[in-house]
C-alpha cells in the first residue's frame, strides 16, 4: 500500500454509485477514482469481482468502445471460467459434486456426478453464445440462469457461502 491518507471509503463509494443513478457519467467517474484510490490504499486490493463490475458499469455507456470492452470482459470471464473448470479435476470431482448437493433439492445421481462438466459447459456456452450478435439474446438468457443458480446456491438456501461474490452474480446475471 501506498503511504497516502487512508480514511474509510465505503459511504463515498456507495454515494458514487448512487450519483450514478442521477448523473451516469459523472457518478461513473467519480467511482472509478474511489475504487484506485481504495487500491492504491489498500482496502479493497485488486479484487476481481470489484474491477468487474466496474467494467460493467462502464459497458453501460452508450458508446460502441465502452460497450466492447465490456463485451470483452464478459466473454474472456465465461470463456476462462469454463475452460479451468473443465481442466480442473478437483472442480470436477470435489466442488462441483459439492456445490450441487448444497441446493434444497433432491437432484439426480447422474447430474450430481456429471456436475461439474454441466456447469463449466454452462459458462463456456454463455461466453460463445456472447460472441455474435445473433446469438447474445441466448446468452443473456444462459448468463441469467447461471448466475441466478450460483447466487441460490451460494446464499442462505444454498451452502450460505462466499457471500463476497453475491453481488457480482447479481451483476452478471
Amino acid at each position: 500500500a501506498l503511504s497516502l491518507p487512508a480514511f474509510d471509503l465505503g459511504w463515498l463509494l456507495v454515494c458514487s454509485l448512487l450519483l450514478v443513478l442521477v448523473a451516469p457519467l459523472p457518478g461513473m467517474t467519480l467511482q472509478t477514482i474511489l475504487l484506485l484510490y481504495a487500491v492504491l490504499i489498500d482496502q479493497t486490493r485488486l479484487q476481481p469481482g470489484v474491477v468487474s463490475l466496474l467494467f460493467l458499469l462502464w459497458g453501460t455507456v452508450p458508446n460502441p468502445t465502452a460497450q466492447g470492452f465490456a463485451r470483452a470482459h464478459l466473454l474472456t470471464l465465461w470463456l476462462f471460467a469454463g475452460f479451468h473448470k473443465l481442466l480442473s479435476p478437483a472442480f470436477l470431482n470435489d466442488t462441483a459434486p459439492r456445490l450441487l448437493t448444497g441446493f434444497p433439492l433432491d437432484l439426480p445421481q447422474w447430474l450430481i456426478t456429471n456436475g461439474g462438466y454441466v456447469i463449466a459447459f454452462a459458462e463456456l456456452g454463455t461466453g460463445l453464445l456472447a460472441l455474435s450478435r445473433r446469438t447474445r439474446k441466448a446468452a443473456a438468457l444462459m448468463a441469467f440462469g447461471l448466475h441466478t443458480a450460483i447466487l441460490l446456491n451460494l446464499s442462505q438456501l444454498g451452502i450460505n457461502r462466499n457471500d463476497a461474490v453475491w453481488p457480482w452474480n447479481v451483476a452478471l446475471a
